[in-house]
């Protein structure tokens, strides 16, 4: 009986970690700048666009650098528009 505890303990924390990982999102970061002088693009809007279907997935404005952040990104194939 201590045997099967033993095994089922390390079996149950091997799942949950698998699991997490099979659910994991991704964080879309960047710097949004000016082509013609290279300075950060104050307040612009990015959007995320699901490639297939051309839904918005999701947005951020960039701050006073012209950095932005996305969280919670579902895996898959996107357009990012400024």
């Amino acid at each position: 009986m201590p045997f099967r505890k033993l095994f089922l303990l390390p079996f149950i924390f091997f799942c949950m970690v698998i699991h997490s990982h099979l659910h994991a999102q991704t964080v879309v970061t960047g710097t949004i700048t000016d082509k013609a002088s290279h300075q950060p693009v104050e307040f612009a809007s990015v959007l995320l666009i699901h490639f297939p279907d051309s839904t918005t997935n999701k947005g951020a404005a960039t701050d006073k650098k012209g950095r932005f952040t996305i969280e919670d990104v579902k895996p898959g194939q996107y357009i990012l528009l400024c």
